[in-house]
């Protein structure tokens, strides 16, 4: 449930903001009605536990609101609820849904207990406030230490490959099952709605979490002569002017084709051939892509992650092996002379070595409508 909740609020223009903090030092007075983040707090600092057993779940949430002020697991732990067999905890509670509590925390969190063989005692937090259809979205795993009594933190308890790029996100949410769904976020709109969605969902089989290959969820199909019906099944987030906004690296498996989008503000294909283009050279100005004959080239100039100017030549050899050339930029024909010019800028590009992960595929309005 929690998950349609999150996605309703993405495509109804609202914006979850992930791992921020409240304040640069820890807040220890009363919330009241200003929004509480958690995660630059929760990823880094220990949570200690009094007694000598095992704790529960109860136990842990208690550990996590006498540390940080969270009105939504305040209100839980007052109320005497009945055990939670699955494992999850969820509030507010199914029983709040047809009431109208104008007091009611604007929280909600789920929280689950691992118990395993390999890693012994582990807690996970997804905790959240929503403000008409603005929020914020926190996601915490700790594990349990017997030794130290304490619940430590762990930072990387999911690989984050995007985090040197600008305006990446991520969201987790908690499945029924103990699964955890990682969605990275990144490009935004003008109503602050990202236009990429990697999700990920990571399995947890009663010992440990197997990671799942994930899908990219965009707004439009990416297709290109490479991919007409844009079933891409590999991904790669690159950089390729140097401004830490990474370009859309799509590749198919069975045939090889590669294909370069701008992913800033839009979705444009970087490259102006009219067949899957052979090879790729980038430069920190953009991108020059080439056909399997080597005869037509595309060159695009890229500014702000956005294509500013493209140039198409389009030659053709004779048999006595003199070669004519045509030139278009953005469209229009040009001389030889500007589009050397333009060409110049090129002279250091190089071949791209992307690290492209494999997805399940593309999915896209396009493909519900």
């Amino acid at each position: 449930m929690r998950k349609f909740i999150y996605a309703a609020m993405l495509l109804s223009g609202g914006m979850l903001a992930m791992g921020q903090a409240c304040a640069d030092e820890e807040d220890t007075g009363d919330a009241g009605d200003d929004p509480v983040y958690y995660e630059a707090f929760c990823m880094n600092e220990n949570l200690p536990l009094p007694g000598t057993a095992d704790p529960e779940a109860r136990d842990f949430l208690k550990a996590f609101a006498d540390k940080w002020q969270s009105p939504g697991i305040k209100d839980y732990l007052s109320r005497k609820l009945p055990p939670v067999s699955s494992g999850n905890i969820e509030y507010p509670p199914e029983s709040d849904e047809d009431t109208e509590d104008e007091d009611e925390s604007s929280e909600y969190f789920t929280a689950r207990v691992y118990r395993s063989p390999k890693t012994g005692l582990s807690f996970a937090l997804h905790i959240a406030s929503q403000e008409d259809l603005m929020g914020t979205s926190s996601f915490c795993f700790y594990r349990f230490s017997p030794e130290t009594r304490g619940l430590i933190p762990l930072k990387d308890f999911f690989d984050k490959r995007y985090d040197g790029f600008n305006s990446v996100n991520y969201g987790y949410l908690i499945e029924e099952d103990g699964s955890i769904f990682q969605d990275t976020y990144f490009m935004y709109d003008e109503s602050e709605v990202p236009l990429y969605t990697i999700e990920q969902k990571y399995e947890w089989d009663g010992s440990d979490f197997t990671p799942k290959t994930g899908s990219l969820i965009t707004g439009k199909k990416l297709v290109a002569p490479g991919s007409p019906d844009g079933k891409w099944d590999r991904l790669s987030l690159t950089d390729i002017d140097g401004d830490n906004i990474p370009e859309i690296w799509l590749s198919r498996s069975d045939s090889g084709n590669t294909e370069v989008f701008a992913g800033n503000g839009g979705i444009v294909r970087l490259s102006s051939l009219d067949k899957a283009p052979k090879e790729f050279r980038v430069t920190p100005h953009g991108i020059v892509s080439s056909d399997d004959s080597g005869l037509n080239v595309s060159y695009a100039e890229l500014k702000d992650s956005q294509p500013v100017n493209q140039l198409r030549v389009s030659c053709k050899e004779s048999e006595g092996g003199a070669k004519s050339c045509s030139y278009r930029m953005n469209g229009r024909n040009i001389a030889e002379e500007e589009a050397q010019t333009f060409i110049r800028q090129f002279d250091d590009a190089r071949e791209p070595e992307p690290v492209f992960i494999s997805i399940t595929g593309i999915v896209s309005n396009e493909d519900t409508e």
